[in-house]
């Protein structure tokens, strides 16, 4: 490391810490407050998001395999996002004890 250039070692704790770091960090603030299927679901934005950075910031053109993908991921996020909420793994928010069970409701009025 001390005979590298100044650049590859800023490069390279840039990607340790932005991509890398701040990705989990954010993840992790995701995951925390919305359910895990929201959350899992939005990785799927991913690529359409590269594809219009790639195109803003450095200019690339998209070829029809990359709108493709996009078309490919859009529609698996849709398909996700329509299917009923009880049959979504968790999607059931009824309190539960430890054993899975729903406990009763006390008829006592407070």
């Amino acid at each position: 490391m001390p005979a590298a250039p100044a650049g590859a070692t800023l490069a390279t704790l840039y990607l340790g810490v932005l991509p890398s770091a701040a990705g989990f960090v954010v993840w992790g603030y995701a995951v925390a407050r919305l359910t895990v299927t929201a959350a899992t679901a939005a990785l799927y934005l991913v690529p359409v998001t590269a594809l219009v950075v790639a195109y803003v910031w450095l200019g690339e053109t998209p070829g029809l395999v990359e709108y493709l993908g996009g078309a490919v991921t859009l529609a698996g996020v849709a398909l996700l996002d329509s299917r009923p909420r009880s049959g979504r793994p968790g999607g059931d928010r009824t309190a539960r004890d430890a054993s899975g069970a729903v406990p009763a409701r006390s008829t006592a009025r407070g």
